[in-house]
This record gives structure tokens, C-alpha cells and sequence, in this order.
């Protein structure tokens, strides 16, 4: 099986070579049986790619430690789910499973219902430039990072997998990331292809959509489950470190944010045109960027493979790219132009112009702090490191003018301009976030102004959505003539774009709390104690009552047995361990946690000395299920949105709004 799935990977390069060949030609000389044979080129890459993850995951599970790879990351004591998961654990096997998803999405955009409206020759174009991805990943995976390799003389067992990666985050984590990394090819690719073509340069952000928010959806549930991964796994009692593998996932998050509020700008006002094309790019260069930085090894990080050869071909191709994007829009041009035309500070399409701004700066302040230490080795000679304060200092307040903005942005109905159109319900729900930060300040002393724009900004978001919605159901219950319930659902189900957005804004509004809260009235206290003894933190009581060693499958565990009692009535049962790993040097911290709607407690049982005394350190974290719980409700109105309908054809429908009839 292996010999099958090393052949596939090694004939690949040359399928994509020719689909990329057979496109091109096909495209220059409007051939059609050139496009067709460059299309299912593409259909055999995927086969070829699917037949070696295939092997892969064969010897993976078979324990074939005769591959390379196997040995590595594998070993007998393993067991079997992380086992599989050890696919995207190393370098060779995460490129091979980005080759894959490319494959996989070429061969669905070429199979979409895309390819009735725009026909063969613009879907072509799409296929061109997701080919030119796939050849850069085959021949990466085939020639340098390839994960079928054999060794001459197997070992009776492998090396195992890193314990820190022996956590259920590993089997959805970097899957989830890839999707959302991968995803941003295809609108890439549809840019590339309107400006190829100089066709649909209006409406490609549109038929891209739905790539594009579940792009989104994907890398925010990948940085939700990579953040609550670290607070469950690392042992540091935190969440975000702003590690550079940790910033690179959020840049094109960042850039891929201000596109699907840019893309609906152009939808319904045809401006922005360039600017979508940009954002575009950048979210796909910013894909490659954060693979770039994850498999080079250039920056430490505890989230980065060890340094290899791959970072001159990754600078290579995103160079390449850069180049080829530039060219062809400084060629197309003329078919950028589009005037934006705004009813001044105050109306939809400039605030959320103000938004893209935003969103850019917090992009580009993480890229400058992430990268500084490249810099500053190329011109300095040495390398010097950019820590959280910085990105503390520079994006906070970046990030609380959005908070703000996003619950104006709600106050504002689409071709209402300035103060005087928000309706008087959102004027009610802007003095009620006034009330909140006051009402905040005053009982929980919150006098920075950065926290008082927190708690007001998140109220704003959530009062507005309410008023917003509440005014949408009753203009339509006062049409249908129904009861109010009936024309709620109605409202959001027929609108399901705009009502998951605003879901998408109330989770953000959680996620602000849920950071204010847990990091401002944040409590630590470490204290050695012996069995029998209580150690206090804020309203909790914490007795040590046991010590036990156990054996699991690949590891022995010393856990610690904690009484918790919150006044007198006792609320958990915690168990804080270390685990110690036979490929391991140090034990790893197996952290507790009591977690609820206020707040969590956070136990790190740090070690037993000789004469039994017990290191714990306990933290008290008000309000970070909030984070939690506001992610998954931005995933979700992520997905609702999703499910809207693709609405082409807006041109027609701008031009009814221009000339009065619309």
C-alpha cells in the first residue's frame, strides 16, 4: 500500500503541471478541449493526492514503522485516535493534508452549480489558479516533504507523539485551521479569474461568498479550539500568549473579516472594486504566510515544527503570487474603478469603510510585531523578540474603536445617512449601553477607559441587534397581518445574511467581556501544602485530600485529589496531575478546572517535593467561559449566514436603486 500511495504522490506534480499547462493554453486559445482536459487533470490530482493520504493513513494505523514518518510520530502505546491524528502532526504529513483539501476544493468548485452561471471558460480561470497552488504543494510534498519515505532498517517501535499533542484539540484543531487556511484559495482564485477574464468583476465577491465565509468560519473555529486548547493543555493558566504561530493564524482572519464587510459594500453600491481584489490576495497570501511560519522554523514558537529547508520556497511562491496579482490588476485597471459614494461620516458604506481601515491596522500592526524579529536580525544582527505588551498596547485600542463601531454599524439601516436616520429604538439602545458603562464603572470600579468602552461598546452591540431585530418583526408583522412570533421567524429566516451576522456580533460582544473579565479580575495564589491542608481564593476553599499514582495506556500519573467548598457547601471535585511520558523529558502539567457561567477555577498541581508537600497554584478567571461561549456563537452565526442564498446579478439591481425604481 505504501509503494501505491509513494507512486501516486510522485506522478501528481506532473498532473498538475499539465493542468496547469492544458488551462492556460485553453484560456489564451479558447480552446475547449484543452480546458476540459486541464479540468480533469485536476480530478486525477485529486485521486493521486487521495490514494497516497490513503497510504498514509494506512500505515499509520497499521503501525508501519518502516515509513519515515511513522516512526517518527507513532509508536505501539499510542492510541489509535492520536494515532490517526499523527497525519497532520509533522511537517510532511500537515503539507500533505493542505495538498489534499486543495485538491478536494478544486474538484468541488469545478462540480459547483457556480459553473452553470458563469460558464466553462470563467470557471477554467478559477481552476487555473487553484492548479497553480496544488503544483506548488505536490512538488513541495513530493520532492522535499514527502511522508511515504521508507527507512532501510525499521525500529521495533517509533518514537511516539509529542504529549503536548496527545490532547483531543489535536484531532480538530489544525483539520478546522487547514479548512479555513485552504478555503481562501477559491476566492482568490475567483479575483484572479474576473481580472483574467475582465468578466463578473462586479459580481465574483458574490459567487465566492459562500467560499469565503466558510473560509471564515473555519479559521475562527480553528483559533477558538487552538486558544482553548492552550488554557486546557499548556498549564499557564492563559489562552493567547501572541505567539507567532498564534498571530500568523489571526492575520488573514483579521484581512478575511474586512473582506466580507468590504465584499458587501461592492454588492449593493459596485464600489470597492479594487479594494476586494486586494483583500483577496492578502487573505490568501496571509494563508501562506502563517504555513510559511509554522513549517520554517524561522520564529520560535512552542507551535512550530523545527527549522527546514521549505522557508525559501514558501518566500519564493508567495513572492511569485504577489508579482503575478499585481501585474494583472496594474493590466486590468480601467475595470477597477468604481466610485464610492457615501451620504457622509455617518452612513453605512463609510463606517464600513472605517471599518476595512481597522481591521487592516490590526493586521498590519500584528504582521509588524510577529516579523520584527526577522528585521531585526537582518539589520541589527541579532534577533530581537516583540512580547504581549506590545500587542497589547498597539491593538487594543484598534480593536475597542471596532467594538464600538460594529454596534453603530447596527444602528444605521442600509441608504439611511447621518444621525437623523437611526431609528428612534436604536437611539434607546445607545443610551442603554451608556447606562451599562456607567452602571459597570460604578459597581465594579472599571475606571480605565478602554475597560468602560468594553462593557459600553458590548452592550451596544447586543442593545442594538435586539432593537434592530424587534423593529425588523414588527414592520413585517404589521405587513403579513401575522402574530409578532410568526414574523420574527419569518424576518430572520428569510434574511438569514444579515440576522447571522448580527448573532456573529453578539458573540464578539461575549468574547470582549469574557477577555475584560478574566484578565482585569484575574486572582492567583500558589501555596505548598500537605495532605489534609486548605488553601483560600476568593469565595473558594481548596483541601488537599490525597495523592495517587496510576497507569494509564502510555504514561504514569501522580494526581492530586482536591475538595473544593464555596462557603460551606462543597461544589467540585478536582484533580490537577502531572503525567510522565517515557519519550518525554519533564512531566507534563494535566491541568483541572470547575468552570462556569461567572467564571472558572483554575488548578496546576506543580509537583511533590520529599518531604510531601504538594505546589498548587490556583487561579480564579471571572467571566472567561464568556470567550468560550461567544466563539461558538460567532461559528454559529457564521454557518446561519452561510445558508443564505447566492444572490447574483446586482448590477440590474443597483441600477433600479440609481434610477428610482428599486
Amino acid at each position: 500500500m505504501n509503494s501505491v500511495g509513494l507512486v501516486a504522490l510522485y506522478i501528481a506534480p506532473f498532473f498538475a503541471i499539465y493542468s496547469v499547462f492544458a488551462l492556460a493554453v485553453g484560456l489564451a486559445r479558447r480552446s475547449r478541449a484543452a480546458l476540459a482536459s486541464g479540468r480533469w487533470a485536476l480530478v486525477a490530482v485529486f485521486v493521486l493526492v487521495s490514494v497516497a493520504a490513503g497510504a498514509l493513513i494506512w500505515a499509520l494505523a497499521s503501525r508501519d514503522f518502516g515509513v519515515r514518518y511513522v516512526a517518527q510520530y507513532t509508536s505501539r502505546d499510542l492510541p489509535l485516535f492520536y494515532t490517526i491524528s499523527a497525519f497532520w502532526a509533522g511537517q510532511e504529513g500537515s503539507l500533505l493534508l493542505w495538498l489534499w483539501l486543495v485538491s478536494l476544493f478544486a474538484c468541488i468548485v469545478l462540480t459547483s452549480g457556480v459553473r452553470r452561471r458563469v460558464g466553462v471558460r470563467f470557471i477554467s480561470a478559477v481552476a487555473l489558479t487553484i492548479g497553480v497552488a496544488e503544483l506548488f504543494f505536490a512538488s513541495l510534498v513530493a520532492r522535499i516533504a514527502n511522508p511515504l519515505i521508507t527507512i532501510p532498517h525499521p525500529p521495533l517501535d517509533g518514537q511516539g507523539l509529542n504529549p503536548l499533542l496527545q490532547d483531543p484539540g489535536m484531532i480538530f484543531h489544525p483539520p478546522i485551521l487547514y479548512l479555513g487556511y485552504v478555503g481562501y484559495v477559491v476566492p482568490f482564485a475567483f479575483a484572479v479569474a474576473a481580472l483574467l477574464l475582465r468578466r463578473e468583476i462586479d459580481e465574483w465577491p458574490e459567487m465566492g461568498r459562500r467560499w469565503s465565509l466558510f473560509s471564515w468560519v473555519a479559521l475562527t473555529a480553528g483559533i477558538a479550539l487552538g486558544m482553548k486548547w492552550s488554557y486546557v493543555e499548556l498549564g499557564w493558566g492563559g489562552y493567547w500568549a501572541w505567539d507567532p504561530v498564534e498571530n500568523a493564524s489571526l492575520i488573514p482572519w483579521f484581512v478575511g473579516t474586512a473582506f466580507l464587510h468590504s465584499a458587501a459594500v461592492q454588492r449593493r453600491t459596485g464600489a470597492l472594486k479594487g479594494w476586494n481584489v486586494a483583500l483577496a490576495a492578502l487573505t490568501f497570501e496571509g494563508c501562506i504566510f502563517g504555513t510559511f511560519l509554522t513549517r520554517s522554523g524561522v520564529l520560535s514558537s512552542v507551535h512550530a515544527f523545527a527549522g527546514s529547508s521549505l522557508g525559501p520556497y514558501f518566500i519564493g511562491f508567495m513572492l511569485l503570487s504577489v508579482s503575478a496579482v499585481l501585474a494583472i490588476g496594474m493590466w486590468r485597471a480601467d475595470a477597477l474603478r468604481g466610485e464610492l459614494r457615501t451620504g457622509g461620516l455617518f452612513s453605512w458604506e463609510s463606517l464600513l469603510v472605517l471599518n476595512n481601515w481597522l481591521f487592516s491596522a490590526l493586521a498590519f500592526a500584528t504582521l509588524v510585531g510577529t516579523t520584527f524579529p526577522l528585521f531585526s536580525q537582518a539589520f541589527a544582527g541579532s534577533k530581537i523578540s516583540v512580547s504581549a505588551p506590545f500587542f497589547d498596547r498597539v491593538n487594543t485600542p484598534i480593536a475597542l474603536l471596532l467594538l464600538l463601531l460594529t454596534g453603530v454599524c447596527t444602528l444605521i439601516p442600509w441608504r439611511r445617512t447621518g444621525l437623523a436616520g437611526i431609528p428612534r429604538s436604536s437611539l434607546w439602545a445607545a443610551g442603554f449601553s451608556l447606562a451599562a458603562g456607567v452602571g459597570a464603572a460604578l459597581v465594579f470600579d472599571v475606571r480605565s477607559p478602554y475597560r468602560f468602552i468594553c462593557v459600553a461598546g458590548s452592550a451596544l452591540i447586543v442593545a442594538s441587534v435586539l432593537a434592530e431585530s424587534a423593529r425588523a418583526a414588527m414592520v413585517r408583522c404589521r405587513k403579513t397581518g401575522g402574530t409578532l412570533l410568526t414574523a420574527s421567524v419569518q424576518t430572520i429566516w428569510r434574511d438569514r445574511r444579515r440576522f447571522g451576522g448580527y448573532l456573529v456580533h453578539i458573540g464578539v460582544a461575549s468574547i470582549f467581556i469574557g477577555i475584560l473579565g478574566s484578565s482585569v479580575f484575574e486572582h492567583e495564589v500558589q501555596k505548598s501544602i500537605v495532605v489534609g491542608e486548605e488553601v483560600g481564593i476568593g469565595e473558594y476553599r481548596v483541601r488537599l485530600e490525597e495523592i495517587v499514582t496510576t497507569e494509564r495506556l502510555n504514561a504514569q500519573l501522580i494526581t492530586t485529589r482536591l475538595s473544593v467548598k464555596r462557603g460551606e457547601r462543597h461544589v467540585a471535585t478536582l484533580e490537577p496531575a502531572q503525567a510522565f511520558y517515557p519519550t518525554a523529558d519533564s512531566p507534563m502539567t494535566e491541568v483541572a478546572i470547575r468552570s462556569t457561567l461567572a467564571g472558572d477555577l483554575y488548578t496546576i498541581f506543580g509537583g511533590v517535593s520529599e518531604d510531601g508537600h504538594v505546589a498548587l497554584k490556583l487561579h480564579t478567571k471571572p467571566l472567561v467561559s464568556w470567550i468560550w461561549y461567544g466563539s461558538w456563537l460567532v461559528v454559529l452565526g457564521g454557518v446561519f449566514a452561510l445558508t443564505d442564498r447566492v444572490r447574483l446579478g446586482n448590477r440590474r439591481r443597483r441600477e433600479s436603486i440609481a434610477s428610482g425604481v428599486g
